[in-house]
């Protein structure tokens, strides 16, 4: 990820589609054409993850929520 000069809040669980997303653009003349899939991998990636994110996020406050009703 050094090597392929990441910023470190670029440095996620979608990394290798921005890489090949990057490659792409990098490769073709006309990128909105030809790099069409890879953003739209990239895009929905990204939106999964924070999906994921947000979903850990609350089970894990509903769990502390629930241990610390059950303790009182």
């Amino acid at each position: 990820m050094i090597a392929a000069r990441l910023k470190p809040y670029e440095r996620d669980y979608c990394a290798h589609l921005l890489l090949a997303f990057r490659k792409c653009l990098d490769e073709h003349a006309i990128p909105a054409f030809f790099c069409s899939d890879q953003k739209h991998k990239y895009l929905h990636c990204k939106e999964n993850d924070q999906l994921y994110r947000m979903k850990e996020y609350e089970r894990e406050r509903r769990l502390l929520h629930k241990r610390t009703s059950i303790s009182e």
